[in-house]
C-alpha cells in the first residue's frame, strides 16, 4: 500500500468535503425528519412533546448520515 504525504492542502480538501456534505446532507435529513415526526405526533401529542421528540429523531438520523457522508469521502478520489 502506497503512503500518502499528508499537506494542508490534501487535509483541507479532505475538510472541505466532509464540511459540505455534512452540512448538506445533516440540514436535509433533519428538517426532513424533523417535519414528519413533527406532523404526526402534533395532531396526537402535547407540541412540547412532538417538538422534542422531533429533535430527537432528527438528532438520531444525523448519526447514520453523518457515518455515510465519512465513508463517501473516504471513497473519493481526490486530485493531488
Amino acid at each position: 500500500m502506497d503512503e500518502l504525504q499528508v499537506t494542508w492542502g490534501k487535509a483541507t480538501q479532505v475538510w472541505w468535503s466532509l464540511a459540505w456534505r455534512g452540512v448538506l446532507f445533516g440540514v436535509l435529513s433533519g428538517t426532513a425528519t424533523g417535519f414528519l415526526v413533527s406532523l404526526i405526533l402534533g395532531a396526537t401529542t402535547q407540541p412540547a412533546t412532538a417538538q422534542a421528540a422531533a429533535q430527537l429523531a432528527a438528532g438520531l438520523v444525523g448519526i447514520p448520515v453523518g457515518i455515510w457522508v465519512v465513508k463517501t469521502v473516504l471513497q473519493k478520489e481526490y486530485r493531488y
